[in-house]
């Protein structure tokens, strides 16, 4: 089961079901599984614990089970740490690619052939590894082996795992006797609507069901009833197939890797009787916490807070009539009211995706004194209010959309100052209400919203209930009225931005929690990394030297000169770490700091900055060619694994774990996890490209020219590269032709030779032995049948030295300017300078647990960092580079991002969204949501670049970045952008509606209310330096600007002026993927990037004359060259 974090303490509810009398002869058995078992006296029960196959079955009759040679055997199963009735012998066996275990069909009316008013019974118990989106995975079946001489589609009956919403759910599969040729209908399935997530858990799963009576179908997973439904085929009276075809266990189709599991498998049995759910529990006992959560009743539901729970297993119909199952996650908040969404995290801390649909329910106990009251519902999609057991409100489910020639819909404006206008894509109903008199004014409310739906995405959009007593104004429903918030959209505006600031404190703690096994797996692998690796000592005796000053004094390449001053170092800093300039606050406490620890302290504190992950997520997504595409994102584009790269740096995760998940591809695909590393749709032979990925991001390994021939001018072969595709693969591979040379063969003094032919099967084992040979250290694997782990594993092993310097090599460039490898992709050929302080770093990084800002510190704390830049042409020649930093310009998410910084605003873009409205699945549309930093943005292109879909306030921001190297699209891994000065660059700067944001002195600006304070010119000069360029102003430039100002200074501030309010921080839109061709579409998109070019109204505040006098300083300094290079 997921193991899911609550931001309440919930009751684990322990799976232990019913037991046998203690005292008992039972009970002393050892192996309480088999006493189970034979009481219900299966026909046939494989266990899989003799060494090898075949493997006997335990039944009534005796069918022993084959395994192909492939079959891994020997294997742990469910032991009784977590599952009692198992001894600590259990054995299992592993399955991938196309393994599985045939018994041979004894004949006519065998044991295994049923029709019309036979019961059959079939369970397994399953340890899944991975399931894809409507894959159907095969534990037991007869028929429809291809084998031949048998007819096709010939299945008698099956018990599968089918893929739904990144889960598993038992399955059921017969053909009808019939059995037409091509004929689909034939075919009758039925799957469970709930299931469970792939992870390191054991699970049971069973069906039941008598032949002729469709309606006796039952479905079991760990132990308890499932509901589901007859989908293809629909229910049927008609008899099944039956024939002498063979029985497999975890595969069929021929052996179809897409039908075969991919994990370990055990305890498979099938009965002649429909089991009852009370026998069937007795075969699951389990002592993992259930992840579901004991029911609150309603009397019992604080009076002090909203009570919010979510609810999987809703069937995806537009009803409410269905059954509630018990939730699966809770928490508190103050208010009816929700702009998003906690994340989902698996066992391993990874995002994974909620099941489509599902049900937010929130109840509170209010005190409203009787009364007459105003009442407003707010919903995206189907919600219902009700109050002491009256339903009072309700709002329609959401139509999934087909077309775009929809109407543009009315803004819904709500006439009053104390009520928000509707959101666009969102419905509102508004109701009079009486209260009756109640015992200490107590009202139940309940409140249940469907979020996600078929073909649709799971995102809530805005789901609210707004209260006002007659004649007073609009609130938020709140549990207390001390915490209640106004509906004006002032306050509306505030507590979206409170609400999304609580959203990152909830994913923080429940990712932080999710994973404690992982957690001490890491802990452990670290220990034995550290053992593997000795320190070593800095030479010299001059412990006033940092560690790796006194590296390259030992090289003979330490310098006297001096370091930069103060103010120089810190914005060096900031950018170094956060991404963007250090902010007045921030100086004021620098230099505030006592002299001696002034550097060291900054250091700590910048390290331990949560925007170290923003400013690594861009560096990474280059790296690692991640390329979400908005609109139909499975057409050649990755998943947006951003967010996990972004929780990564945020959570400071050791870089092995960090290589380990990418290479795992877990998670959720669309939503943000590993998994979007895995998705290249038009690719010949997408794992040989994210092979490609990782040999240069991880282990300085070009194998670009490796995918069509061997690499002409690197020693790698093409096998090399496809080796590392099929880990990735799990299974052999075979090269595509497209992935060949066309044409005729090559000439005998062509550079470019060709070893593999299409079509050759290609092994996966690690090619690279000299980086990482012989055996893995014991500890590291967890399945050691998992090739895609045991790559993970080689390339981040603590005796693979190759990745722990490409690690500190990535972060000294990225630093100084400069690296030991310069080429920190492709370390062919390399020889390292100062290879000493290299190896030092990279045994430093294993120690120190692969912590990455171990290794920053290092460098932040060293003379070398602090010196003063030298120009980029001293690299020239063939000597080391100096020991200092290389003049750089900032790269383009520093130079918006720190744009923003100087202004004090938010981005207000648009959803990154194609359908606002929600109305499309995450398979056609992504939504990336409002961008604060840079690397949240993507391509905003569409199919046929229509005005109406444009996203002009983001494309504002993106023409900024693009203008200074950032790619729009990341169709291949690069470190290192175009650093080419362009005439784009200065006109972006200077002239962009993004720049002119910054340079706007509007009553949002940061500078704005400073300016109308009694500041002296002097004071103004000052701060203007130190705000933009982190300095104070020298005297010459003190007098420049007093000069400027000076002119109107006096009289600058406009008597009784007021301040505007601050405008929303999200520019919404009623244009939509449903309504872009309809004319009026394209009317709205034109007038919206006509106001994102007149950009932000200045204040009324100042005259416009001395405003406009201080906008020409702003952006004269935003325009410098100082403003654009790291100091």
């Amino acid at each position: 089961m997921r193991i899911l974090t609550h931001l309440t303490v919930f009751l684990a509810v322990m799976c232990l079901g019913w037991q046998l009398p203690a005292g008992s002869a039972e009970a002393e058995e050892k192996d309480r599984y088999k006493v189970e078992i034979s009481r219900d006296k299966p026909v046939a029960w494989w266990r899989f614990n003799s060494p090898e196959s075949p493997f006997a079955s335990h039944g009534a009759a005796q069918l022993p089970a084959r395994a192909t040679k492939s079959v891994e055997s020997g294997i742990a199963g469910p032991l009784p740490r977590f599952y009692p009735l198992f001894d600590d012998t259990n054995l299992s066996v592993g399955l991938s690619g196309s393994d599985r275990l045939v018994i041979s069909d004894p004949g006519e009316n065998s044991p295994l052939d049923f029709t019309n008013g036979d019961a059959i019974t079939l369970e397994a118990w399953v340890q899944l590894k991975q399931i894809s989106g409507e894959q159907n995975i095969y534990l037991i079946g007869k028929g429809r082996t291809n084998n031949p001489g048998q007819k096709p589609a010939n299945q008698n009956w099956a018990l599968r795992l089918t893929g739904r919403q990144g889960t598993a759910r038992v399955s059921f599969l017969f053909r009808n006797a019939d059995n037409r040729q091509g004929n689909r209908n034939d075919f009758h399935r039925w799957i469970a609507s709930v299931g469970f997530r792939p992870d390191n858990a054991w699970h049971h799963v069973a069906v039941t069901y008598v032949f002729g009576k469709p309606d006796s179908l039952r479905g079991y997973l760990d132990g308890e009833p499932v509901a589901g439904n007859w989908d293809l085929g629909g229910k049927t009276t008609k008899p099944p197939v039956v024939d002498n075809d063979e029985v497999w266990i975890g595969s069929t189709l021929g052996g179809s890797p897409g039908a075969t599991l991919s994990g370990r498998i055990d305890e498979v049995a099938i009965y002649r009787t429909a089991l009852v759910s009370r026998r069937l529990a007795t075969h699951f006992q389990c002592t993992r916490p259930d992840t579901r959560l004991a029911e609150i009743p309603d009397a019992k539901v604080p009076g002090n807070a909203i009570l919010v729970e979510l609810l999987d297993g809703v069937p995806a119909k537009t009803s409410w009539d269905f059954p509630r199952s018990r939730p699966v996650e809770r928490w508190q908040q103050t208010a009816a009211a929700w702009v998003g969404l906690p994340r989902r995290y698996s066992s391993g801390g990874l995002i994974v995706d909620r099941p489509s649909p599902f049900l937010l329910r929130a109840r509170s106990h209010l005190k409203l004194p009787a009364g007459k009251y105003q009442l407003v519902l707010r919903a995206r999609n189907a919600a219902r209010l009700s109050i002491d057991g009256r339903l009072v409100a309700s709002t329609g489910f959401l139509s999934r959309n087909a077309s775009g020639h929809e109407k543009v819909p009315p803004q819904v404006v709500s006439g009053r100052d104390d009520l928000v206008d509707l959101s666009p894509g969102h419905q509102q109903t508004l109701v009079d209400v009486t209260l009756e008199p109640a015992r200490g004014n107590d009202h139940l409310v309940l409140l249940e919203a469907f979020v996600g739906g078929a073909g649709v995405r799971t995102e809530l959009g805005e789901l609210l209930v707004g209260i006002a007593p007659k004649g007073k104004p609009f609130r938020l429903m709140a549990a207390s009225t001390d915490d209640s918030l106004g509906l004006s959209e002032v306050q509306w505006n505030r507590y979206v931005e409170t609400f999304g600031q609580q959203l990152v404190a909830w994913n923080d703690q429940r990712r932080r929690t999710s994973d404690p096994l992982e957690q001490e797996y890491w802990k452990r692998r670290h220990r034995i990394a550290r053992q593997a690796v000795p320190a070593l000592t800095p030479p010299g005796t001059d412990t006033s030297l940092a560690a790796v000053d006194r590296w390259l004094a030992a090289a003979a390449s330490d310098s006297s000169e001096s370091v930069v001053g103060d103010h120089t170092f810190l914005r060096r800093l900031a950018l170094d770490t956060t991404g963007v300039v250090p902010t007045r606050s921030e100086i004021h406490w620098f230099m505030a700091r006592p002299a001696a620890t002034r550097r060291g302290d900054a250091i700590t504190r910048f390290l331990a900055d949560p925007r170290w992950a923003d400013h690594w997520v861009g560096y990474w997504q280059d790296v690692l060619a991640e390329n979400p595409g908005i609109l139909k994102p499975k057409l050649n584009n990755t998943g947006p694994f951003r967010f996990w790269i972004h929780d990564s740096f945020r959570d400071n995760k050791p870089i092995d774990r960090f290589v380990t998940e990418l290479v795992l591809m877990k998670g959720s695909r669309y939503g943000g996890g590993p998994a979007g590393f895995a998705m290249a749709t038009e690719n010949d032979a997408p794992m040989a490209a994210k092979a490609h990925v990782l040999g240069t991001a991880f282990l300085g390994v070009q194998l670009k020219c490796a995918r069509c021939h061997d690499a002409p001018y690197h020693p790698f072969r093409q096998k090399q590269l496809f080796n590392l595709a099929a880990m990735l693969n799990r299974r052999p591979l075979k090269l595509p032709k497209t992935s060949t040379i066309p044409g005729a063969s090559l000439s005998g003094d062509s550079p470019v030779k060709v070893t593999l032919k299409p079509g050759t099967s290609i092994d996966p084992v690690w090619p690279f032995a000299e980086l990482a040979g012989g055996e893995l250290p014991r500890g590291l694997l967890r399945d050691r049948a998992d090739a895609r782990e045991r790559l993970a594993a080689l390339v981040t092993s603590p005796a693979n030295h190759r990745f722990p310097h490409v690690m500190v090599n990535r972060l000294w460039k990225r630093y100084l300017g400069w690296g030991f490898v310069d080429s920190v992709e492709d370390w062919h050929d390399a020889k390292p300078v100062y290879p000493k302080l290299l190896d030092y770093l990279g045994r430093e990084l294993v120690r120190n647990g692969y912590d990455l800002k171990h290794v920053a510190r290092l460098i932040f704390e060293s003379r070398a960092y602090q010196r003063p830049a030298h120009p980029a042409k001293t690299l020239s020649g063939n000597t080391p580079p100096p020991p200092a930093p290389i003049r750089r310009r900032l790269v383009a998410e520093q130079i918006v991002d720190s744009l923003f910084v100087v202004s004090g605003k938010a981005m207000r873009t648009e959803y990154l969204t194609l359908d606002p409205e929600g109305r499309r699945g995450s398979n056609t549309f992504l939504n990336l949501g409002v961008p604060r930093r840079s690397w949240e943005f993507a391509a905003l292109s569409n199919e046929r670049d229509r005005p109406a879909l444009a996203l002009p306030a983001a494309q504002s921001v993106v023409d900024v970045l693009m203008a200074f190297g950032w790619r729009e699209s990341r169709p291949h891994p690069i470190t290192l952008r175009d650093g080419t000065t362009s005439v784009l660059q200065p006109l972006a700067l200077a002239n962009s509606s993004a720049s002119h944001r910054t340079v706007v002195l509007s009553d949002d600006h940061a500078l704005t209310d400073l300016l109308v304070t009694d500041l002296s010119l002097m004071e103004i000069a000052d701060l203007l330096y130190l705000h933009i360029l982190s300095r104070p102003a020298s005297s010459e430039e003190r007098a420049e600007v007093v000069a400027v100002l000076s002119p109107g200074y006096s009289k600058r501030r406009v008597p009784g002026a007021i301040k505007s309010p601050p405008p929303s921080s999200r520019r919404l839109t009623h244009v939509s993927w449903s309504n872009h061709l309809h004319p009026d579409a394209t009317r709205i998109k034109l007038e919206l990037e006509r106001l994102v070019r007149a950009g932000d109204p200045p204040t009324n505040r100042l005259t416009a004359g001395w405003r406009e006098r201080a906008e020409d300083v702003i952006w004269a300094l935003v325009n410098s060259p100082e403003f654009v290079f790291s100091p």
